[in-house]
């Protein structure tokens, strides 16, 4: 069996939880996520630089867009009920065909951390990978330093797996990555503990 990614890009999911609607990035969305990724505090853990143009931003959505017509990954946007604010971003990306595995992504804005979002809008898109494309296995990996992250991933579930040491360099600081894992059997209970 291998990993079916046809109905990620077809389907156009759309999520709805208790506070958040969770669609397929636009194009139109690009402006408002603007304030999320020109925070410095939001971006310093992420693997691009801080947005301090409007070039940098739409090189950043000239990626998401070849990511996408590559069917390598599909990135959606958080926005909050009732406002329908655009608080941040959640994907899936990675694609591991023929082993049905494949990666998880986040990012929020930081008015916005400490409640519960994240793991609110990663819950349906990893019901949605192991459900509906047939994952077995999905990954993340992060920044060391990043804690919150790391809190993110557990409270969903992921098992820590390992660091690779100093392999990361950005913004003249030297870092390593910690590999966190999540398996369709080990999200199960996850999932009827929520219902």
């Amino acid at each position: 069996m291998a990993l079916i990614i046809e109905p990620l890009f077809t389907a156009s999911p759309e999520f709805v939880t208790q506070r958040l609607t969770i669609k397929a990035y636009v194009r139109s969305d690009l402006s408002e996520l603007r304030a999320v990724n020109e925070d410095p505090e939001v971006t310093q853990y992420l693997p691009y630089p801080t947005w301090q143009t409007p070039e940098d931003a739409e090189a950043w959505h000239a990626r998401l867009e070849k990511r996408a017509a590559a069917r390598e990954g599909m990135q959606f946007a958080v926005r909050v009920q009732p406002s329908n604010e655009l608080i941040g971003t959640v994907l899936l990306f990675g694609f591991g065909m023929e082993h049905e595995v494949a990666e998880v992504g986040y990012v929020i804005g930081r008015a916005h951390w400490g409640k519960g979002y994240v793991v609110e809008a990663m819950q349906p898109l990893i019901d949605f990978a192991f459900d509906r494309m047939g994952c077995h296995r999905l990954g993340a990996k992060l920044d060391t330093r990043n804690r919150g992250s790391a809190r993110v991933l557990e409270k969903l579930g992921f098992t820590y797996e390992g660091t690779a040491r100093e392999d990361w360099f950005k913004d003249s600081v030297r870092s390593g990555t910690a590999f966190y894992g999540l398996l369709r059997n080990e999200w199960q209970p996850t999932k009827r503990e929520r219902r």
